[in-house]
């Protein structure tokens, strides 16, 4: 899949939209792209905060799920089983959001993740994602 926008794939608009273009996608999960320009106004004192990265990575998953699917279906993030937050995204960076589905139980999807820059990884997560409508509690 070439590099495609992901405004039309999930619900989160800027400035709490973390992820800017899905890079490839295949039947397991995807990689996806953040770019921070230097005066990215996500930023404090030159750096996105590294919890943010996580977010980012649920973000890519809803993304994924947004290219598998043909109707506008929900979901929530159920549980951050664990997460790892190594280093900072800095100003004028691109960090690469990997994403794989490991294994799905009913509407419970888990998925994980890494956040890098090059070769560092920045953060990574473990997580579960309920699909469908949680607060209407509809499948």
């Amino acid at each position: 899949m070439p590099l495609c926008a992901i405004e039309p794939l999930i619900p989160h608009r800027a400035p709490f939209r973390f992820v800017d273009a899905a890079v490839h996608v295949d039947a397991t999960g995807g990689d996806f792209v953040i770019t921070l320009s230097p005066d990215d106004e996500r930023l404090t004192s030159g750096y996105l905060a590294p919890l943010l990265l996580v977010e980012a990575l649920t973000q890519s998953a809803a993304a994924w799920h947004g290219t598998r699917q043909q109707t506008e279906e929900t979901g929530v993030l159920a549980q951050i089983e664990r997460a790892r937050l190594y280093g900072a995204a800095r100003g004028g960076e691109r960090v690469l959001l990997h994403v794989e589905r490991e294994r799905v139980l009913g509407n419970l999807a888990r998925f994980v993740g890494s956040a890098r820059r090059g070769d560092e990884t920045l953060a990574d997560a473990v997580f579960t994602v309920r699909r469908g409508d949680a607060a209407m509690g509809t499948p």
